[in-house]
């Protein structure tokens, strides 16, 4: 019998981590039977040992896919395929090794949702956020408090493009899985794959386009901040944050097309930030100065730096004009 849910979980590396995550999965309270598809990506910490331990005290519940060879380093698209090979759920949900749930409800309150409302390609809920230590943090996700039930297309592409806000994570996310994979097929040519290591939004993006996105305000996911992912490394490595940035660029322009410019007003305005970061990054700040788009970011970094950016910015432009003169 086909089980109702599938749970994929990713993880690599995550010994310090995967047990309260594989706790929070074991410990749901449903009445239906679901799967939970632990995928290793050839950790080399021990990982792996500790999936093989609960795959042996769930036999009916976790399927252990543990790669000898990391198949990230084939591209996204090999470690998705990987994962959805082993699912067999009507619906699915992702979760990181690193993150876990906190509501033993969580897998009932989606399927109902989505059982009642089949308009919706996806439900959705609230984030909350701890450090690597496990201390709770403030940042919340969705950013902007929700009251309704229902998002539509409309609505959550203004709040993520044209508003900026980061909406939901990807542990809250449940889909048909045959939705997914056919996610998983477009993402390897479609306008996903122009995004770098850009996490949830390309996926976001395609879901919403097939439908309204059903919210459940209550928090029923922990995503774990600066436990070493690729957020963390950006920060700390301009090089990877400037291809990021890009990505971005390329991804949401890749991804106007798509849509046949429907939102292309709230591209445009997802594209400045982007585009003042790569600038900023590369350090042209006579370019920044002279962009008006760019202002309210400017403003945004408080007076001191606001003015930094104006005095380097004229500066620069400064001894740009007394080269081209001589």
């Amino acid at each position: 019998m086909q089980k109702m849910v599938s749970i994929c979980c990713i993880t690599y590396n995550h010994r310090n981590y995967i047990s309260r995550c594989l706790d929070s999965l074991v410990n749901q309270v449903a009445d239906f039977e679901y799967e939970i598809v632990v995928h290793d990506d050839a950790s080399t910490d021990g990982t792996q040992d500790i999936v093989r331990e609960y795959a042996e005290r769930y036999p009916n519940l976790i399927v252990p896919v543990l790669e000898t060879e990391n198949q990230y380093s084939k591209g996204v698209g090999s470690l998705v395929s990987a994962m959805l090979s082993a699912a067999t759920g009507k619906y699915v949900v992702e979760i990181e090794g690193d993150d876990h749930w906190c509501d033993p409800d969580k897998l009932r309150l989606q399927v109902e949702a989505l059982e009642v409302h089949p308009e919706c390609s996806a439900c959705v809920h609230v984030t909350s956020t701890v450090d690597k230590d496990g201390k709770p943090q403030q940042m919340r996700l969705p950013e902007i408090d929700l009251d309704h039930s229902v998002i539509s297309t409309e609505e959550y592409m203004r709040y993520v493009l044209n508003e900026g806000y980061w909406m939901f994570h990807l542990s809250s996310c449940m889909v048909l899985l045959d939705l997914y994979r056919e996610y998983a097929s477009f993402m390897i040519e479609g306008f996903p794959a122009k995004f770098y290591k850009v996490g949830d939004l390309p996926m976001y993006l395609f879901f919403s386009l097939k439908g309204s996105f059903y919210f459940i305000n209550r928090v029923m996911t922990t995503y774990t901040v600066e436990s070493g992912g690729f957020m963390s490394q950006a920060k700390s490595d301009p090089e990877l944050a400037l291809r990021a940035q890009q990505g971005f660029v390329d991804g949401l322009t890749a991804f106007d097309e798509y849509s046949d410019y429907r939102f292309h007003e709230y591209v445009d305005q997802a594209l400045v930030p982007r585009r003042f970061e790569i600038d900023r990054i590369n350090r042209r700040f006579d370019r920044i100065i002279r962009t008006p788009e760019y202002r309210s970011l400017i403003r945004q970094r408080g007076p001191v730096k606001a003015v930094a950016f104006y005095l380097v910015g004229m500066f620069m432009l400064l001894f740009k004009n007394r080269g081209e003169r001589r």
